[in-house]
């Protein structure tokens, strides 16, 4: 039971904003020590206006996760900074969420290039 106080303490907790003022950068606490890891966006619908239209994720495309927290403001979800995309610093968003995203392996490469392969080849190649 103490132990389970003494990892709570650790855990820090950011003050909550004045009445009437709120930062969609907040976050509670920082996941990120951890890792880099890649996942592929399953859904790119939805894009706020706020961020600019090359700044968005594309549905397929492969991103490297280098920081992740959890999103005061999405519910506690989890965020996820991406390596390939940088938002610009006024954007009020730095983080996806992350449900926008499935973990990316090495086989689910391999079954996107056995697929484009099948899309792109003659018919005659397979008669």
């Amino acid at each position: 039971m103490q132990e389970d106080l003494d990892l709570l303490s650790d855990i820090t907790f950011l003050k909550p904003y004045p009445k009437g003022l709120h930062s969609p950068k907040v976050g509670f606490f920082n996941l990120s020590n951890m890792e880099t890891f890649r996942v592929v966006c399953v859904n790119d619908r939805f894009k706020p206006s706020e961020i600019p239209g090359n700044l968005w994720i594309k549905k397929n495309e492969v991103y490297t996760v280098v920081d992740s927290k959890m999103l005061a403001k999405q519910h506690m979800s989890i965020g996820y900074k991406l390596a390939e995309i940088v938002l610009p610093e006024d954007c009020p968003y730095q983080f996806f969420i992350a449900n926008r995203f499935k973990p990316y392996n090495d086989e689910d490469y391999m079954m996107s290039l056995a697929v484009e392969e099948l899309l792109t080849a003659d018919v005659e190649d397979y008669a």
